[in-house]
Order: structure tokens, then sequence, then C-alpha cells
């Protein structure tokens, strides 16, 4: 009895997430399933409650069916794409850390994926980590129950198999997703460039809105724009136009895309730690205004932003007892971290259910 050579045109990836998940997910381009321990030196990491717990999880899929003659000039391109796409639908999907292992199978070999002992987590309860459920949209963390999600994950298979791109808010939306799934991988260890991965994410989404009619610059801008034009000429102004431009479809843009269902699925312990209806686009000029303290002046800002511990504070109430009156005012508007994540998984999920395809009704 002759052995089968592996399949050159089925490919498998390996997946892991600190958080514990059920089910799995299975349509005619692809399944999703969980990976178990078969040696009992593993099986520690397997435990929910556990600091180095892990899931892992294998996805299989293969190219469309060819012939024979096909079969044999085809030279399949590498798939890594594949794995980074559901990580970060999947993340966003669930408000859970998922991490691409690397191949399992591929082009017809076994492959070695990313086999590094898991590290500790230190924020067991943490909401990108911990095994409980996000509140907002209350979605539970049953890969099998993530039926609103199948269309967006087989889309990348269309592409593949049927020469089908796709949409360009799709694409739009997975590279506002790296940055945010760059944001659960950062959380942990360091809060500054989590922060600013997440600020990231906003901008590149808030670029698919539409802000015609949304008065971007306001009243006192647009006078102050009307003057530097007047003493500087139209290059100067225009300049300044798109330095304000910038900041304010931040703000007005994430503002847009929250709606009562964000307000009232808050996971803070204490009510004055919440988002405000009336404070939100406060609080979004506020986190640009951090970013750009950071990366024009160095100002770190770390300690302003951490995780306090398991109360999820979404803002900061503090202020600093150094500094200037406005970097004062500024730290005492800020999101947090915490908060900062809530508002770009929300918006992330939001842009996809109004221009993809339905998601959740507590996005509507």
């Amino acid at each position: 009895m002759s052995v089968p050579k592996l399949d050159k045109f089925t490919y498998k990836i390996a997946f892991s997430s600190p958080a514990h998940f059920s089910g799995e997910m299975q349509t005619d381009s692809f399944c999703l399933t969980h990976a178990w321990p078969m040696h009992k030196n593993n099986m520690e990491i397997f435990d929910p409650s556990g600091r180095f717990h892990r899931s892992f999880f294998v996805l299989t899929f293969r190219e469309r069916e060819l012939s024979d003659e096909e079969e044999k000039k085809r030279q399949p391109p590498w798939y890594d794409f594949v794995g980074d796409f559901f990580c970060v639908v999947l993340s966003a999907y669930f408000g859970k850390r998922f991490d691409n292992l690397g191949f399992v199978q591929s082009h017809g070999i076994h492959c070695v994926p990313d086999i590094q002992p898991p590290k500790v987590r230190k924020l067991v309860d943490a909401l990108p980590t911990s095994s409980k459920p996000r509140k907002d949209l209350g979605i539970k963390l049953e890969l099998h129950e993530a039926k609103s999600l199948l269309p967006i994950l087989d889309a990348v298979f269309l592409e593949i198999n049927e020469n089908k791109p796709v949409a360009k808010e799709l694409d739009l939306a997975f590279a506002a997703g790296r940055f945010y799934l760059q944001a659960l991988q950062l959380f942990e260890s360091d809060t500054e460039l989590a922060f600013l991965s997440l600020v990231s994410a906003g901008e590149v989404l808030v670029s698919g809105l539409d802000f015609s009619g949304d008065g971007i610059y306001g009243n006192d801008t647009e006078e102050l724009l009307i003057e530097i034009k007047e003493k500087l000429g139209d290059v100067k102004a225009d300049k300044i136009r798109r330095i304000f431009r910038v900041s304010r479809k931040f703000r007005i843009g994430l503002s847009k895309l929250v709606n009562e269902s964000f307000f009232e699925g808050s996971e803070s312990q204490d009510e004055f730690f919440r988002f405000k209806p009336d404070e939100f686009d406060m609080r979004m000029a506020a986190a640009y205004d951090l970013r750009s303290n950071f990366l024009h002046e160095g100002k770190k800002f770390g300690g302003w932003v951490e995780i306090m511990s398991h109360i999820n504070a979404e803002v900061s109430i503090g202020t600093p007892a150094h500094g200037d009156a406005e970097w004062k005012k500024l730290i005492s508007r800020i999101p947090t971290l915490v908060g900062m994540e809530r508002v770009i998984r929300f918006c992330l999920l939001r842009f996809l259910h109004q221009k993809v395809c339905p998601i959740h009704v507590k996005l509507n």
C-alpha cells in the first residue's frame, strides 16, 4: 500500500487566542475547528482559568477544483494573507485577540507553525483576553453561532477561486482591522503603542466615510482659514486646511459610527468612568491630540491611559501634577486604552455592518 502525498492545493493554518471558545465554523470554502493537545505536558495551556491559557484552531481551505493538466502546471501562490484576514475579522467580531501562528500544511508539504511557549497572560480579566463575552453586542464566544460573519470570511475565497476582488470597503476595514489587532497584541505590553495603533485604525476607518455637508471645519476654523488665506496666500491656507481636516474627520467620523447601543454596552464598573454621548466628540478630539503630542513632541502618556485593573475605565478623570495648562486640560479629556479599544472595535463592526453586510441588529 502506498501512502498518498499531501494535496498541494489544500492549506492549513494554525491560530490561537487567549480566550476560550466553543464550536467550529464551516462553509463550502473553509473549515475552522479546534486543535487539541495529545500530550499530557501540554494540558496546562488549555485551562481557561490559567495564566498560560490558549485556545488553538486550524483553518483548512482548498483552491477550486482544477483539471489534471491545470494541477500539473499550476504553481499556487502563498496564502499568508488568509490567516491574517481571519485573525483580524475574528478579533473584531468577538473582541478577543486572535494570533496567526502560520501554516501547518501548504504547497503539498508539512509546515512548522510558531511553536514558542505561550507567554503568561498578565491581564487575565482584560476585555481582549478574558473568556467573558463582550457586553455591547452580547456576542457569545461560540464559533458556530457567528453565522453573520460567514459572508465576510467567504469573500477572501471568492477572490482566490473566482477572481472576484473583495469590496473596497472590506479592503479598507481590513487595513483598519490590522491596526486594531496590533493594538490587542500590544495591550498588555506597551500601552502607548497600543493606543497609537487604535488611533491609526480610526484614521483609516473614517477615510471610508462621506463627510459632505458635515461642516468639517466649523465657523471659528473657517474664519481662521480665511484670515490665513488673506495674509499668507492659498498654498499656506490649503496646507493648514488639510491639517485641520484630518483631525476633525477623525472625531466627527467616529462620532457618526457609534450609536445608542455603544453607550448602553459599557463594561466600566463605575458610572463616572464611562463614555457619555455629550462628551464623546471631545474625547475623540483629545485622543487625536494626544497622538499628535506623542508623534511630534515625544510627550509620554502611557500612565494616563493604562488599564485600571478590573474596573475597565473608559475615560480619564485625573489631572497631571506637572505640565502646562494645555497638557493638563488635554489629559483630563482623553479616553483610556480600554475606552479607545471599545470605540474602534464598535466602529469597525458598524462600518462593516453598514458598508459590507449585516452583522448585528445593535449595529443598525
